[in-house]
């Protein structure tokens, strides 16, 4: 979890002391951004990018609870798990964070151990999301930008981490190269659209399809860092709405 950002908001500043502390000696996680409230939080998270969120539910200005309502109708954000930190362990309230989306409860008083399982249990489930691969994928449009020439290719599947196509073999598809892959699909009836201009991903598989027709399977791995952060949110928005409507093929 080393490279990951976290935003920790609490009003009380040694109750932020204690989370980044606890990230920082049992996750590794150096990047932490922190906030006094969540007003301060949305501030922030206008700017930066956040892989996870750690959040008191009273705070002064703009609540925990609405927080996380912002963070989840939100669909540059929504994806972020968001632990909630409270003192009250009233079913009640944590029926409603579970309403709101929260990914984990914390009640306080809390010991490191109890943060750190929170965390890796919100990360890992995060990441287990990434990992789904959508097929049966409905009308789209998708080029992979080939020495500066958009071909067609066909999407079989897609998920947060990468992509399997099917193309025309050329010479200068080959292992661990370099790609930008265009996508555009379509939610019917509505007319809404996702367009991705350009996801940076390397090649990781390559395999022969259809010898006849000279076709290839290849195997994406899109490339995170180099991913701009809206790019970033428009792809997690697609693979929500994938996810709703289609089955999974689960990445081994």
């Amino acid at each position: 979890m080393r490279n990951l950002r976290f935003l920790i908001v609490d009003d009380s500043a040694m109750a932020r002391r204690l989370i980044v502390s606890v990230v920082r000696a049992k996750l590794g996680v150096e990047r932490v951004l922190q906030a006094a409230d969540g007003h301060e939080a949305l501030l922030m998270l206008d700017k930066n990018p956040v892989d996870l969120i750690i959040s008191d539910w009273s705070m002064g200005k703009v609540n925990g609870d609405e927080l996380l309502s912002y963070v989840r109708r939100n669909e540059r954000l929504r994806h972020i798990p968001f632990i909630m930190v409270t003192s009250n362990a009233h079913r009640e309230s944590i029926l409603a964070a579970i309403q709101l989306g929260v990914t984990q409860y914390l009640v306080k008083p809390f010991t490191p151990a109890e943060l750190e399982q929170k965390i890796r249990s919100s990360w890992n489930a995060a990441t287990q999301r990434r990992t789904e691969r959508y097929s049966d994928l409905p009308l789209h449009q998708a080029t992979l930008d080939i020495g500066g020439t958009a071909e067609p290719v066909t999407l079989l599947n897609l998920s947060l981490s990468g992509a399997l196509l099917r193309l025309r073999h050329s010479e200068a598809i080959g292992i661990y190269r370099d790609f930008n892959l265009s996508l555009a699909f379509t939610e019917a009836p509505s007319g809404r659209t996702w367009s991705l201009p350009a996801v940076p991903a390397r090649s990781v598989r390559l395999e022969s399809d259809d010898p006849r027709q000279g076709t290839c399977l290849l195997a994406l791995e899109f490339s995170k860092e180099a991913l701009d952060p809206q790019a970033g949110q428009q792809l997690a928005s697609l693979i929500e709405w994938l996810g709703s409507r289609g089955p999974t093929i689960i990445d081994s």
